[in-house]
């Protein structure tokens, strides 16, 4: 076994000695996670799961979850938190574990607990976003292909709320939604390390990109969480003219649409214009993916006065009825709509701070 990874006492400082710490390596593997979330029949176990996995790749992993569960119910669940840690590790990776059967006593109030945990998640994802016209049908076509298992796409222009409601839809549903947010670039190994990132598999700056690639098929296939993907015009080539077939376009129908798994695409108006484009230039089958289309959805260019009162009201709540009407106007005038309120509300509360 190699030793370059060890150094003897005393030895000259040198960063990547730490490299290999456990410090940094707590975090539950997501594709191990999957294998195990896909032996559990009841859903909201199999969505605990993935939840938990969720979680422990946020900052202080496990452990935070055991802490903020004990001490959400505290003197009910009976256990240490290293054992609570232990046992959370055990319970998404064992398949030996019985969620169903897991009896009485301390795991079975831990388990009851979990579940409160989550739901007091959710809750507090309920007030983080207003009621608007365009939130209600980003959140319905979103809810369709979760509990279809299908491919819709949502368009809409940009500062209308799409994005904000995606990520909200997601917190709604933890360990059943993941939310993406695309970058732009041709770089295939970025396009899959932001996968790997936000689903938990390996995707340090040594895995080569196949691999990356493979874990998060694996993972997908595997559990068929839904995938949100939001700034998904970046899924097509960023490029002048087309020379060759979209590769991730075709990659989210063959590894993903085709084996079952929800997928959620939130862009600017350009679909349909892009699928003309190759199919005119290299012959394209735009079909195979027109196909598996099971809800296109083009949102209004324009929010109406009262949803950007509700917009305005959710991010001032304290505002009486006259600053609701400025607040209106500016961002109707400013033509950026919900940039508009958010825009004058940073500046408003520097000043305030000032």
């Amino acid at each position: 076994m190699s030793n370059t990874r060890h150094a003897p006492a005393g030895a000259p400082f040198r960063q990547e000695r730490f490299s290999s710490s456990k410090v940094y390596d707590k975090a539950l593997p997501g594709n191990l996670v999957a294998k195990r979330a896909k032996l559990i029949v009841c859903p909201e176990d199999r969505a605990l799961v993935c939840f938990l996995q969720q979680l422990s790749h946020c900052e202080g992993g496990v452990e935070r979850v055991a802490h903020n569960t004990a001490s959400m119910f505290p003197g009910k669940i009976g256990m240490l938190i290293g054992d609570i840690a232990d046992f959370l590790r055990r319970l998404c990776l064992d398949p030996e574990i019985d969620i169903g059967k897991l009896g009485v006593g301390h795991y079975r109030n831990l388990l009851k607990s979990l579940y409160e945990y989550r739901h007091a998640h959710i809750k507090r994802a309920e007030n983080e976003l207003a009621s608007t016209s365009v939130s209600l049908k980003v959140y319905e076509d979103l809810k369709f292909a979760l509990a279809t298992k299908s491919l819709v796409i949502i368009e809409g222009l940009e500062r209308m709320g799409k994005s904000v409601t995606a990520r909200n839809f997601c917190a709604l549903h933890p360990g059943q939604a993941i939310y993406i947010s695309l970058e732009s670039g041709s770089d295939e190994t970025s396009f899959f390390r932001t996968f790997a990132k936000a689903l938990g598999t390996a995707c340090s700056t040594q895995c080569k990109t196949n691999d990356m690639r493979l874990r998060v098929e694996d993972m997908l296939q595997e559990v068929h969480l839904m995938l949100v993907i939001d700034e998904a015009h970046f899924l097509w080539p960023q490029i002048a003219r087309a020379r060759r077939a979209p590769s991730r376009v075709d990659w989210v129908r063959t590894a993903l649409v085709d084996y079952g798994v929800p997928v959620a695409l939130i862009s600017t108006p350009q679909f349909d214009r892009q699928c003309e484009i190759y199919e005119k230039h290299i012959g394209w089958n735009a079909r195979q993916i027109k196909g598996r289309v099971a809800l296109h959805t083009l949102l209004p260019s324009i929010l109406p006065e009262a949803d950007l009162k509700a917009i305005a009201k959710h991010m001032l709540p304290e505002a009486d009825a006259a600053t609701l009407l400025r607040l209106i106007g500016f961002a109707q005038a400013s033509d950026d709509y919900v940039a508009g309120i958010e825009r004058i509300l940073k500046r408003v509360s520097y000043f305030a701070h000032q």
